[in-house]
């Protein structure tokens, strides 16, 4: 017989569902809120923790998108610290780990780095001792995450290179396809931010919409960032031996803004669950042809 989903859960599972489709200021206060109504119904620090993930990161994108109060930020980043603290389960540490290394990062940079260092080097351990996959994925983007905020380029891209083994496995379980994405979405930004190659740079953000697009709830929020990301591409394309316009130079610019007319409304489409799986395995096909394009020009 089939036990009953607690109410606990059913909030959980709203949790998650309206997480994937947050993009205004009023839809992640809403699931930042929801956390609360969670942690009223248990008394297990762990099973909080496990069910309210994505309500903290929708606070941590209130602060990020439209909060710049440092002390409210230091506060915020104060309770991550005080809970991940006394979290035991390995996928809870994890987790919530890289929850607090990219909060610290990117809201209060410049408290908290030494803790940090201890808290990516605790889930590196911790995901590798497990040998689960999902773990030891989240745990090369929390670590990758840290160096691209301290512009460590090269390392940031040493690290994110970790996913490389890890390709086909990816692809075949639906539970890594998010994490997958994110490395590779971090890992596009960064060799175009830091000037190491920005065509292959963009290639890896056309996996990375693979990636999400595989996914049955894609992140509304990510298909707008890789937008953004890919015009950061075209900057440093055009750039490029600027004096000389070359046809490959000017074909990959065409491709690379061809991926981002078939991207940009995918962001808005997915918020208003206007999006198909054939609607998304039909930019798969688009996505995987652009890229196939670049790469033989790239070459």
């Amino acid at each position: 017989m089939r036990k009953p989903i607690s109410k606990a859960d059913k909030i959980a599972e709203e949790i998650n569902n309206l997480y994937a489709k947050a993009k205004t200021r009023d839809e992640y206060k809403l699931v930042a809120e929801m956390s609360e109504e969670v942690a009223a119904l248990l008394s297990n620090n762990e099973e909080i923790i496990s069910k309210t993930i994505n309500s903290w990161w929708a606070q941590y994108y209130l602060f990020l998108k439209f909060d710049e109060n440092y002390n409210a930020r230091k506060l915020f980043v104060e309770k991550i610290a005080r809970w991940y603290k006394v979290l035991e389960k390995p996928e809870n540490i994890v987790k919530f780990g890289y929850l607090y290394v990219t909060a610290v990062a990117n809201l209060t940079p410049g408290i908290y780095n030494r803790e940090i260092i201890e808290v990516n080097a605790q889930i590196k351990d911790v995901a590798e001792k497990t040998g689960n996959s999902s773990l030891i994925l989240q745990a090369i983007n929390s670590r990758g995450v840290k160096e691209m905020v301290d512009k460590n380029w090269l390392k940031a891209e040493e690290i994110f290179s970790e996913i490389n083994p890890f390709y086909m496995l990816t692809l075949k379980e639906a539970n890594n396809l998010l994490l997958a994405a994110n490395i590779l979405n971090n890992r596009g930004a960064t060799l175009i931010r830091g000037d190491i190659n920005a065509v292959l740079g963009a290639i890896f953000l056309l996996d990375a919409a693979e990636f999400y697009s595989r996914l049955d709830q894609p992140p509304a929020k990510h298909f707008q960032g890789l937008v953004n990301r890919l015009e950061e591409s075209l900057d440093k394309i055009r750039d490029w031996d600027k004096e000389i316009i070359t046809a490959r130079k000017v074909s990959i610019i065409a491709l690379i803004e061809e991926a981002k007319i078939l991207l940009r409304p995918m962001s808005d489409k997915v918020h208003d669950k206007q999006v198909s799986r054939e609607c998304l395995d039909t930019l798969i096909c688009k996505m995987r042809r652009i890229r196939e394009k670049i790469i033989n020009l790239n070459t």
